[in-house]
């Protein structure tokens, strides 16, 4: 939770479920590392939100295994509390509640623990487990249904030890953003709608989709041993290694071969 407590978290009624008509894989890359369609496709939400973006630097992380999340370096994440301006303006409420909570998880971290109210961060554990915390944490599995058919199943959590006043004005948040009644997320089914058709052209379906950029601009990250990171604003790191370990347990013909 925000305070850093364990097991903080209560999930928001029960999951919401959907079909989608494209592969699971685009919503899986989607969260995964592709931040260059949010400046387009997501340019309305961005216009008319009133809070405020924080100043900090965004980073793409691959770890073995084929996962991968972006947002704020390690280095970051013991930083003060990152608003200088209201984080939600017009709803004293949640900004005391998060305030308070930045600074009890910093004294029961010992100053280790992310800002409780720091930029938004997405990723995808390999296959299909994506997270998005934008409000609050937000978990979703893209079941495969077929090639172009994806059940979607999201679950929206806030802290347990919020009041009440508090975990009503981020459900009301969550549910316009992500979901199949959030804004957000409907831009993004529209793209993985889209991509999934086009994909089967005549002219797509024999030539492979390009994933080279900001490659060769990957290090090894001092903070988190394992994982590469890049600085740049844009990349296409952690795709290249969930595709890279999605092709590994494709043509594998056992798990011996794996190792």
């Amino acid at each position: 939770s925000r305070d850093g407590e364990p097991g903080g978290l209560e999930a928001l009624g029960g999951v919401q479920k959907w079909l989608m008509p494209c592969n699971w894989k685009f919503a899986a890359e989607n969260f995964i590392g592709d931040m260059y369609h949010g400046a387009t496709s997501h340019r309305s939400a961005f216009l008319t939100r009133t809070r405020p973006p924080v100043a900090r630097e965004w980073v793409f992380l691959s770890f073995p295994g084929g996962h991968g999340l972006n947002g704020s370096p390690p280095e970051q994440w013991n930083t003060d509390y990152p608003y200088t301006h209201a984080a939600y303006p017009g709803n004293d409420m949640v900004e005391d509640y998060l305030k308070r909570a930045h600074e009890t998880r910093q004294k029961r971290l010992g100053g280790r623990g992310p800002a409780a109210a720091g930029g938004g961060g997405v990723s995808t554990v390999l296959p299909n487990m994506s997270t998005i915390k934008v409000f609050n944490l937000s978990v979703a599995v893209w079941h495969p249904v077929g090639p172009m058919m994806t059940e979607a199943w999201r679950w929206d959590f806030v802290d347990s030890k919020a009041p009440d006043e508090v975990k009503a004005y981020w459900r009301d948040q969550l549910l316009k953003w992500s979901g199949p009644t959030g804004l957000v997320e409907e831009d993004d089914m529209e793209n993985w709608n889209y991509a999934s058709e086009a994909s089967n052209g005549i002219t797509a379906r024999p030539r492979p989709y390009h994933y080279a950029m900001g490659q060769g601009h990957e290090t090894k990250s001092d903070a988190l041993p394992g994982a590469v990171i890049t600085t740049d604003d844009t990349s296409e790191q952690n795709q290249r290694g969930f595709y890279k370990r999605w092709a590994e347990l494709m043509d594998a013909e056992s798990w011996a071969d794996l190792k």
